[in-house]
């Protein structure tokens, strides 16, 4: 057997930055992890390695597209995020640096769309808890689109990418479940150090994944 270097070349390719978002997502505000949250505000910035896992990203993003062409062909109306619509960016009225992306608009629902492309233990977990239950960060995420956009209604959609199955939840818009959130924002928007971390082992699986593990532990 002829070993290959392709697969060594990819993975050694020069680390990437990540560029620093200076403003407080509504993708991570439900994070678990405060201090998280407060690094990525301050511009805080980790290199890593093009690794598995920022493979899987890339190829979320990829079938993301896939599933709004699948969305397009069964006849609902999409509204993707371009120039014209300044990306689908949102931003909350009160709290400037609190802001947010949607992945699409769906008019004709009166409701926006957030995708996730998964594995079949995560999908098979959202199936079963349902997504409050499955992932406060998701559930946290679309509530932050919905009070900044306006719109009453979202939809999560998860594709297993090991399966090919979708399976989606419609979630109704909870004002005071938004304005915990814009608490939780003001926290971190007001905090001159550092929160606690969330745990003192940086090879605790939520420290693991974490691009700021460097200058949170080192």
């Amino acid at each position: 057997m002829i070993i290959g270097q392709l697969s060594t070349l990819i993975d050694n390719k020069k680390p990437l930055m990540q560029p620093p978002r200076l403003y407080i997502g509504a993708s991570n505000i439900g994070s678990s992890c405060m201090r998280q949250i407060w690094y990525g505000y301050r511009g805080e910035k980790e290199e890593f390695p093009l690794s598995r896992h920022q493979r899987n990203m890339d190829i979320g993003t990829k079938f993301e597209g896939m599933v709004l062409d699948w969305l397009s062909e069964a006849g609902v109306e999409v509204v993707r995020p371009d120039a014209t619509n300044n990306y689908l960016a949102f931003v909350d009225n009160e709290q400037p640096y609190f802001r947010g992306h949607a992945d699409a608009l769906l008019p004709g629902l009166n409701a926006l769309v957030d995708i996730k492309v998964i594995k079949s233990s995560s999908y098979n977990e959202f199936v079963r808890k349902g997504l409050k239950a499955w992932s406060q960060l998701y559930h946290a995420q679309l509530q932050a689109y919905m009070g900044m956009s306006g719109l009453p209604y979202a939809y999560l959609l998860a594709l297993n990418k090991d399966s090919g199955e979708l399976h989606d939840e419609k979630v109704k818009f909870n004002a005071e479940y938004y304005d915990a959130l814009k608490i939780r924002a003001k926290l971190v928007h007001t905090a001159p150090n550092a929160p606690p971390r969330v745990s003192g082992n940086p090879a605790w699986y939520v420290c693991k994944m974490c691009r700021f593990r460097g200058v949170c532990h080192e």
